[in-house]
């Protein structure tokens, strides 16, 4: 159904989800080796952290419903943030987990460990997917690349799972984040 994605326990240190293991250990819960670890994103209920707010954006772009009566369903972004997670939380070269995710009730943001930073969320009332990305200095190559990376799983996501929906896609004003209302951006 892919309402839920088996992670390796590990995955939860790079994420803001670890504070709930270290609770529950802290509570008397043991780590047990050889447990599944099921991550099933329609539990989150947190709001947007401030972490993804403070930061300063360099690209924006957005997938949004044309029709004001369709909306992006509950299932695609819980597909969605799920092969994002998994896709970009795959071990590197020196078989470390790199980037570091953090995870609310409408959206996700990970650092990559390798300068870019990247946010995906659903806004608008579940009419508009966001993605915005920012880099540090000389990643700009990289941000590119990781770009079409992450635009590509959301239309990707959007054809399997709501492809009957009409969308249009816009490069919007990425300093105007947060964005409840997306905007195409006027030269």
């Amino acid at each position: 159904m892919e309402l839920c994605q088996q992670m390796n326990p590990s995955f939860l240190t790079m994420t803001n989800l670890h504070q709930l293991t270290v609770e529950e250990e802290e509570e008397g819960g043991a780590e047990r080796r050889g447990e599944r670890l099921l991550f099933f994103p329609c539990l989150l209920s947190s709001d947007r952290p401030d972490e993804v707010t403070s930061q300063v954006y360099q690209f924006g772009w957005c997938l949004q419903c044309t029709s004001k009566h369709h909306f992006f369903p509950p299932r695609y972004f819980h597909v969605l943030s799920l092969r994002l997670a998994y896709k970009m939380a795959l071990p590197q070269e020196d078989d470390k987990l790199n980037c570091y995710c953090t995870f609310w009730k409408n959206g996700l943001y990970w650092f990559n460990g390798h300068g870019i930073g990247s946010l995906v969320e659903i806004v608008d009332e579940s009419q508009s997917v966001l993605v915005m990305m920012f880099c540090e200095k000389s990643y700009s190559d990289n941000m590119v690349s990781l770009r079409w990376d992450v635009i590509g799983e959301v239309v990707s996501v959007y054809k399997e799972s709501c492809h009957s929906l009409e969308v249009k896609e816009l490069v919007i004003e990425e300093l105007a984040y947060p964005v409840n209302i997306p905007r195409e951006r006027t030269v």
